[in-house]
This record gives C-alpha cells, sequence and structure tokens, in this order.
C-alpha cells in the first residue's frame, strides 16, 4: 500500500523501498524462537514467571509471538539445570532465535553472547533482567533486532523498570532504522544510517525523498523532497 511504498534511492544513501510492486514483501527470516536462559534459583523462579505471562499475551500481542524455549543453568537447581554451558546453550539456538533473554548478571550476557555476534542487521536482540526483578535492560539490537521494543514489552510483564540506552530513543528522535523496519523497508548502508542518526541528534534536516503518496505522518525530523537538506533517505 502507499504507506510502505517509498521510492528506490542509490545503494550510496541509507534505505530504499521494495518498490510498490512488491510492497508486501518483507526482508525474510526463519527465526522465530525465545530463547529465555536463567543462570540463579531467583532468575529461575523470575523466568517462570515471566513466561506464563508471555504465553498468557501471546494471542493479544501477536508481535511479540514467537516459540519460547527457556533453559536454566544453575548448580542450586540439579533437576532442572542444563548439562550444557550457558554458552553451548546459545550456540545450539542462535540460528533460530529472534529474542535471547537472560535472567543474570549483565556480564553474564555479555561475555556469552561476545563471541555469536555478527552484525545488527542480523543479531537477534539481547535482553538482561536482574535475577530480582528490578531492570529489564535492551542490551544488543535495539533497533534492528527491536530489543528496545521486547524491553519495554517484557517490563510491563515483570513490572521492572525498562533500561534503553540508544541515543535517539534517549533523546526522543527519529531513529532511521527503526523507520526502516516499520515501513518495510530494507537498509542498504548502516553507516549511512549511523550518519543520518548523528545528523539528526546534531539538529541538522534530513530529506525523505519519494515519488510515491506518503499517507500518515511524517517524523517531525524530516522534511520530504527538500532539495536544500544535507542528507536525503
Amino acid at each position: 500500500g502507499a504507506a510502505s511504498a517509498y521510492e528506490t534511492v542509490p545503494a550510496s544513501q541509507a534505505v530504499h523501498a521494495t518498490g510498490a510492486a512488491n510492497a508486501s514483501e518483507t526482508v525474510q527470516t526463519d527465526k522465530n524462537d525465545i530463547l529465555m536462559i536463567a543462570c540463579s534459583r531467583r532468575g529461575h523462579e523470575l523466568m517462570q514467571r515471566v513466561h506464563f505471562a508471555w504465553e498468557e499475551q501471546m494471542a493479544q500481542m501477536p508481535k511479540f509471538a514467537g516459540r519460547i524455549i527457556c533453559k536454566t543453568k544453575c548448580k542450586a537447581l540439579p533437576d532442572v539445570s542444563d548439562v550444557r554451558s550457558v554458552a553451548d546453550i546459545v550456540a545450539a539456538h542462535i540460528t533460530t532465535a529472534k529474542v535471547i533473554v537472560f535472567f543474570s548478571a549483565t556480564g553474564i550476557a555479555v561475555r556469552t553472547m561476545a563471541p555469536f555476534l555478527r552484525h545488527k542487521s542480523v543479531d537477534p536482540a539481547v535482553i538482561v533482567l536482574d535475577e530480582m526483578g528490578n531492570y529489564v535492560v535492551s542490551l544488543v539490537s535495539g533497533h534492528a533486532g527491536a530489543a528496545n521494543e521486547y524491553t519495554n514489552y517484557i517490563a510491563t510483564l515483570s513490572g521492572a523498570k525498562p533500561v534503553v540506552t540508544t541515543a535517539t530513543d534517549v533523546e526522543g528522535k527519529f531513529a532511521v532504522d527503526v523507520f526502516a523496519k516499520k515501513n518495510r523497508l530494507t537498509m542498504l548502508d548502516w553507516t549511512f544510517a549511523k550518519e543520518i542518526s548523528a545528523a539528526i541528534l546534531r539538529g541538522e534536516t534530513v530529506s525523505l525523498d519519494t515519488t510515491y503518496e506518503i499517507v500518515g505522518n511524517v517524523p517531525d525530523e524530516l522534511s520530504v523532497n527538500d532539495s536544500t537538506a544535507p542528507y536525503h533517505i
């Protein structure tokens, strides 16, 4: 439809549309798993509560739907503790997990995930909850992997305070990768996308160039077909 059909632009620029003829097509992925990993007794209990609440809301919140897989690695819980290391658990699910939620210290998540991270365009969303459920932290792939959205969703399920640190979110500004994801566009140049975000944070003008009809509101940070703008998407 017109709302998601934007003009194709050169590969040197940040995003391009799939084209009006292919507006219904999106970048397909076979990742549908939500992997939860608990590393302590309290983390295990919290994971169970979040799992139950998530399953209950699945029908009402289809955008967060997926196959939930729960794993525990804790010596204090020998009956349920996985025999594999946390890293081996992640390795077994990294190709199918769109979200990985750690119920642990942030350091465990960082050290575990580091060898598996490739690029924000393909990395899963990585989120951490402390075992008391005080905070839920968006750690990796906040925009492209929707970790920020998942973090806020988990906060509603658990009562934890969401922690999101991406600059555009903190300042309440337009993010080009979020815009692309929501409008079924494909990112072509991630380096240029970073320049766009930096320009917006500096208060510079960015033009959305299109020959298609735009349905809905254009973000405040964008102008439309502005030849005087220093940046164009």
